[in-house]
């Protein structure tokens, strides 16, 4: 394994015979938690996903859908706990339509992700089911500091959902989205996990949170009726794999998409990959022709299983997967359609501990906070994974009665002679089997470490379109562009958040997070050595895309200083900063090497509400004040960036027009040098 991090983001990754890597710190510390009282990888990654459906309500919740995928005892298994479409789903229910809808209960397929946390702890799990649910009760009840992108994805959502009554009471406390910082409870999710607990998952499919879905349901025109709960079962299967590079690559058979990933990389495992650059364009746009084939034949055949017409294992067959790798070709982008084979919003989590069990997992609501639909005094804020199906008739995966749509969100998981290897996942819609060929490509096939490969530059075929993410070189994009790619540029949001844990040969982890992630771990002894907040705690828009003019000017004089960058070339840009500035810059970097990660990063804590204070606490009275002055340090010169403010009011961005220099304050610049020490982090996926 190579060990260089040779990519601006710079987070070095953590290693531990214990580890738990989310999207989010709170939820990685409630799975840890269970490590420490003696549970197993189950164990945290099940506290894991129940804390992430209350601080990253954005994504998921409890009416989500998952998938998990977890290596015990030598043996690799599956499990399916996605939702099937009412009983009344009907191809006449929706004759009318043209497209299924995307919000409302029409959108909305029984919850599963409940099923999974209940079939897992069965089979697997140590501690007691209740135990694993009281960190989430007591965000939920106490309340927890929203989390700066968390805050900015909701307000985003706002225009969509906020006219859904329920859900604009529960989300919209304010009549608006919280701020970043500000605290925020629901009393209802909390009594519904509770429920939850108490009955073992009884409650939420037979019990009185079901009552409340159907009676909601008959209310407001939904399908979803009591009989459809109950005869919800999850299903445990076989994971699908593919040898790649030496290693088998593990994805979980439809209907989930997993199979884009495996046909693309059995695709490439057939193409000459040696002496190719990890970073150059003929590496990638072989590896972006394979994800085009297998992206090709995944929305042509995958649906549920009962409706498929071709076998999975007929699209991973050798002679399927040799025909298709010999329609790429190394010079030129192409439009594949799919192959004629022989008839026959999303949060992942990874869990491992010292005993060798691993868990790869993933539950989402499927675009953001999903239909739009809460049921009234439960929490629960229903999927919209309906708005997955086809109305084609002639498509496997055309709507109908009881039927699981084409889902977009998968586990991955690596073996290597059939022991676990590496468990990973990538968030974000089409993006994640993208994610798993990009993540796997440059893990196995040019052995990068994981943070490495987490870290390096993504792209996202969408339509005919290939987006980029701004940190390709020039000469990459055009390199693509002569090869007949059409480029278009990509923000945070379009390429996806993952995590990824790697085992070690002699024993112990190495666990890495990329997108607002936390990754905690603990020691083999039991003792709590790190806690990484690597959650986007930077100021919302001091983002890597606009880092442009003096951005891009103190950016790299940080990296300079930190010994990254070491032509000439790439140095003058920071010639352009004032002695002065350099002379803040160097102090502020001199203070945070004097401090452990944990308190370079802004730490996300749910704070118990006190007497006299308000439930609402700005970043000024909670996390990030640290009693400096706001001495504004001006900096070189500005091209055209936007205006905007913290909530101290502190200017980032001069307005336009108004000055030709760039203003930042102490703690602004120290926010930006703390993001530059431990990478540019991508937000979370609002579509999964």
């Amino acid at each position: 394994m190579d060990w260089r991090i040779p990519y601006p983001s710079i987070r070095q990754p953590i290693l531990a015979a214990n580890c738990v890597a989310t999207s989010q710190p709170l939820a990685a510390q409630a799975g840890l938690a269970m490590l420490a009282k003696g549970g197993n990888a189950v164990d945290a990654a099940i506290a894991t996903a129940v804390a992430l459906t209350v601080v990253e309500p954005v994504t998921n919740g409890i009416g989500s859908d998952a998938f998990a995928i977890v290596a015990s005892g030598g043996a690799l298994v599956g499990l399916n706990a996605s939702g099937r479409s009412p009983a009344g789903w009907t191809e006449a229910r929706f004759a009318n339509l043209r497209s299924m809808p995307a919000t409302g209960w029409d959108s909305a397929t029984v919850p599963g992700a409940v099923s999974a946390w209940v079939a897992l702890h069965k089979r697997f799990g140590r501690l007691p089911f209740q135990t694993l649910f009281e960190p989430a009760i007591g965000y939920a009840r106490r309340g927890f500091l929203v989390s700066p992108v968390v805050a900015q994805i909701w307000a985003r959502q706002v225009p969509a959902f906020g006219g859904f009554r329920e859900f604009a009471r529960v989300f919209l406390p304010q009549g608006r989205a919280p701020a970043a910082g500000e605290l925020f409870r629901c009393l209802g999710h909390a009594e519904t996990l509770e429920a939850i607990a108490a009955s073992e998952g009884r409650a939420f499919y037979r019990g009185a949170v079901a009552e409340a879905i159907a009676a909601a349901a008959a209310r407001e025109g939904g399908a979803i009726t009591l009989a459809d709960l109950t005869e919800h079962e999850p299903e445990w299967v076989a994971p699908l794999a593919i040898d790649f590079r030496g290693v088998r690559i593990h994805e979980l058979p439809p209907n989930g998409q997993g199979l884009a990933a495996l046909i693309a990389l059995g695709v490439l495992n057939r193409c000459d990959l040696d002496g190719l650059d990890a970073d150059g364009a003929e590496l990638q746009h072989l590896a972006i022709e394979a994800t085009k084939l297998g992206m090709a034949d995944a929305a042509a055949h995958v649906a549920d299983p009962a409706a498929m017409r071709v076998k999975a294992e007929t699209l991973l067959a050798d002679g399927y997967l040799c025909e298709r790798a010999g329609l790429i070709r190394r010079d030129r982008a192409q439009a594949p359609d799919p192959g004629k084979p022989p008839q026959g919003g999303t949060v992942y989590l990874a869990a491992a501990d010292a005993e060798g069990m691993m868990v790869s997992y993933i539950q989402s609501n499927y675009r953001g906070f999903g239909s739009g639909i809460v049921v009234p005094g439960t929490g629960v804020a229903l999927n919209n994974r309906g708005a997955c199906f086809s109305l084609i008739p002639a498509h496997p995966n055309c709507v109908g009665p009881r039927k699981r749509p084409f889902n977009t969100i998968i586990p991955g998981f690596a073996t290597v002679g059939g022991a676990p290897l590496t468990a990973f996942g990538v968030m974000g819609g089409s993006m994640q089997p993208q994610g798993h060929v990009q993540i796997a490509l440059r893990l196995f096939a040019r052995g990068q470490n994981p943070q490495a490969a987490i870290d390096a530059p993504r792209w996202r075929v969408e339509g005919g379109d290939l987006m980029v993410e701004s940190a390709w070189s020039e000469a990459f994009r055009a390199a693509l562009a002569t090869r007949g790619h059409k480029l278009v540029d990509g923000g945070l949001l379009d390429f996806g958040a993952g995590q990824v844990i790697w085992r070690l040969e002699g024993g112990g982890y190495v666990a890495t997070a990329f997108g607002g992630g936390g990754v905690v771990r603990l020691s083999r002894e039991g003792r709590r050595e790190e806690a990484h907040d690597l959650f986007d705690a930077h100021l919302p828009l001091i983002r890597y895309e606009q880092q442009r003019g003096v951005g891009l000017a103190t950016r790299k004089y940080v990296m300079m200083r930190r010994g990254i960058l070491a032509s000439e070339a790439q140095r003058k840009p920071g010639a352009s900063l004032s002695a002065t500035a350099k002379a803040e810059v160097d102090h502020l970097l001199a203070r945070l090497a004097r401090r452990d990660a944990r308190a370079a990063a802004i730490a996300d804590v749910a704070m118990p509400k006190q007497a006299g204070r308000s439930e609402s606490h700005s970043l000024r009275e909670g996390v990030a004040s640290r009693n400096r002055p706001p001495l504004p340090v001006r900096i070189g010169t500005r091209r055209s960036l936007p205006s905007c403010s913290n909530r101290r009011g502190d200017e980032i961005f001069s307005s336009p027009g108004q000055s030709s220099c760039f203003s930042m304050t102490q703690e602004a610049l120290s926010v930006m040098i703390r993001r530059m020490t431990f990478g540019v982090m991508m937000t979370p996926s609002v579509n999964g």
